[in-house]
């Protein structure tokens, strides 16, 4: 009980999923979905429903999209979960004993058969004669002979044999839960034409402000009224806004 308040239970550490009011946040920072939101409300405003509706899909549409996206990484985290071992067998006070796997501490040994998923990263000790499939850890196809000496890691299955290893690792500090972190920690990259489409659509939304503005200069420097000019400037905006683009 000692070893298991020093090193924390042996289960993978499960970042806190952003909210959702986050995610949505995020995806609306593109410039392009922001002029369509400026443009929404331009068009609720003259009352041109038809056009609003089709603005507020596209919005709906690419936010969802966003989102869903963001959630692969969530799913590869719960992926490796689904690998660690439910229940161990460790050899306590003399005896085999079957615990939680999140029980499983620093020190125990391990009793490994064929069948069972590897509770913790340890070392084999004695003479075990034990094939463990890797492949979720390293991603060989075939299961490898291990002997007295050699690792095993948390998350792999004992297909033949039996043996005994010495727990050396558990929970964040062992090869599960290091990918895990690797997995929680990598940013989500946009592809390249994301990419491209980001920088499109900055640059059209400086051309096109531009643009309204002095459409609207020049409206008021002809003697129409400021507020009929902004209408105007604002209603050419979402004109030039290809909807379809995000």
């Amino acid at each position: 009980m000692q070893a298991l308040e020093v090193d924390g239970p042996n289960e993978i550490p499960q970042p806190e999923p952003p909210r959702l009011i986050s995610r949505i946040a995020a995806q609306l920072r593109d410039p392009m979905l922001l002029l369509l939101l400026v443009a929404g409300a331009v068009t609720t405003s003259i009352r041109d429903y038809t056009d609003t509706g089709i603005i507020a899909a596209v919005v709906v549409l690419n936010t969802a999209l966003g989102v869903l996206q963001e959630r692969r990484a969530e799913r590869a985290i719960q992926a490796l979960h689904q690998l660690a071992a439910p229940w161990a067998v460790v050899v306590r006070d003399g005896r085999p004993s079957r615990v939680h796997a999140a029980e499983v501490v620093v020190g125990d040994l391990m009793v490994l058969q064929a069948g069972d998923v590897v509770p913790a990263d340890g070392l084999l000790v004695g003479e075990p004669t034990l094939q463990v499939d890797e492949s979720a850890m390293t991603g060989e196809s075939m299961p490898r002979s291990r002997g007295a000496g050699d690792a095993v890691e948390a998350g792999t299955v004992v297909t033949r044999g039996r043996g005994q290893a010495v727990v050396t690792h558990t929970g964040a500090a062992s090869g599960l839960g290091r990918i895990a972190a690797l997995v929680a920690a990598a940013p989500l990259r946009a592809t390249p034409l994301q990419r491209r489409l980001t920088r499109l659509s900055g640059q059209m939304v400086v051309v096109v402000l531009a643009l309204a503005a002095v459409v609207m200069l020049i409206g008021v420097a002809q003697g129409r009224s400021f507020t009929e000019m902004v209408v105007v400037a604002l209603s050419l905006s979402v004109a030039a806004v290809p909807e379809s683009l995000p």
